[in-house]
């Protein structure tokens, strides 16, 4: 999926959609390490991180979108103090599923697991 159609879709949800580049980082002055294989929605913007794997990079474009469908808070912090998204990104990546077969997007058996070990990856997170 190209930059100008994840783009498109972005807009279409409100959000506008930034390809990370150096320029960028340097903008926003964060290290490019934050944005390997990641991407990152905050607000009305989302930045698409720097990917090897173009399947990847879009099914974390879709999982991005899914935070901005879902609306869920942020985090969830147990009676401990712990803080768990395990939750809120397995539903962010339901959605961002579901949303990416409505454009006609579907994703390898490796990318859906993948995606499911990003949000694992969430657990006792904090």
């Amino acid at each position: 999926m190209t930059t100008e159609e994840m783009q498109n879709i972005g807009e279409a949800h409100g959000l506008r959609v930034i390809e990370m580049d150096e320029d960028e980082l340097a903008h926003i002055n964060m290290d490019r390490s934050s944005f390997v294989d990641r991407s990152w929605i905050a607000g009305s913007e989302m930045r698409i991180g720097f990917y090897t794997d173009q399947e990847k990079r879009t099914v974390s474009f879709f999982h991005e979108v899914g935070h901005c469908l879902a609306r869920h808070p942020e985090y969830h912090v147990d009676t401990e103090g712990r803080c768990f998204k395990v939750a809120p990104e397995l539903v962010a990546w339901m959605i961002g599923l579901r949303e990416a077969a409505k454009h006609g997007v579907h994703f390898s058996a490796e990318t859906i697991d993948w995606a499911l070990s990003q949000a694992i990856s969430y657990r006792n997170y904090g």
